[in-house]
């Protein structure tokens, strides 16, 4: 029975045979491949060590990495623009990644405030009530926090309406600086979360009052959802008033 070569398929007629032909024609392309394949073996050991090294790495920066923290500096957050002996009183839940509340902070607001706020008879009470499908609308609203911790709350609060809707942290970050806060203190105090309570109390007291929606506001009595013309809140403020 003849004898095949696996390597070329040729066929000869004795064991002898074969083995001399692969002496002769294929010692070296084995070797090769065995040179290869070995190779191939070392560079594989190689890069699983490398893999491992980084993970190791990773989890030691991980593992060590200082974690930031913040004491604040105020006591709670109150953020409140107008006379502490104003009437009346307007209440506002608002979410810094909603367009409408933007467009209120920067229109109807600015009318509410020159002709009510300005001349004694109204404060506004801003509440954060940042709604869960906006990404960065929480850290945006712990940014305003901070900012006021260092008495600049009104001036963060309009910045960031004017950023627009990616409110990504190094735009926080930046905001920050521009209205001239302490950078250092300011980037601790949003790293950490620590005004994050100050944000969850706030979303409380809008559920607890009914708010499903951004901006809302309470008028003694009364409320409005929506940014809606100035004439409906002069309208609602006057009824108040008197």
């Amino acid at each position: 029975m003849k004898k095949k070569c696996n390597q070329c398929d040729r066929e000869f007629e004795n064991k002898n045979s074969l083995e001399q032909h692969k002496k002769d024609k294929h010692s070296g392309t084995v070797q090769f491949e065995n040179k290869d394949k070995t190779k191939k073996k070392i560079k594989k050991k190689y890069i699983y060590y490398a893999l491992g090294f980084i993970i190791v790495i990773i989890l030691l920066y991980l593992a060590f990495k200082p974690e930031v923290t913040y004491t604040p500096l105020t006591v709670d957050g109150e953020n409140v623009k107008g006379s502490d002996n104003a009437t009346l009183e307007i209440i506002e839940y608002s979410d810094f990644q909603c367009p409408f509340c933007a467009s209120f902070a920067t229109g109807t607001f600015k009318q509410i405030e020159d002709e009510y706020v300005k001349t004694g008879k109204v404060k506004i009470n801003f509440k954060h009530f940042p709604l869960p499908f906006h990404e960065y609308a929480r850290k945006a609203a712990e940014a305003t926090e901070c900012a006021g911790d260092q008495g600049k709350f009104w001036e963060m609060h309009d910045s960031i309406f004017l950023l627009g809707e990616n409110l990504e942290e190094n735009k926080l970050k930046k905001a920050a600086a521009d209205i001239g806060l302490d950078s250092e203190l300011f980037n601790n105090c949003l790293e950490s979360s620590a005004m994050k309570i100050r944000v969850d109390k706030n979303l409380a007291e809008g559920r607890a009052a009914g708010v499903d929606s951004t901006p809302y506001f309470i008028i003694g009595n009364e409320t409005i959802s929506g940014n809606r013309d100035f004439i409906l809140f002069k309208n609602a403020i006057e009824k108040q008033l008197r």
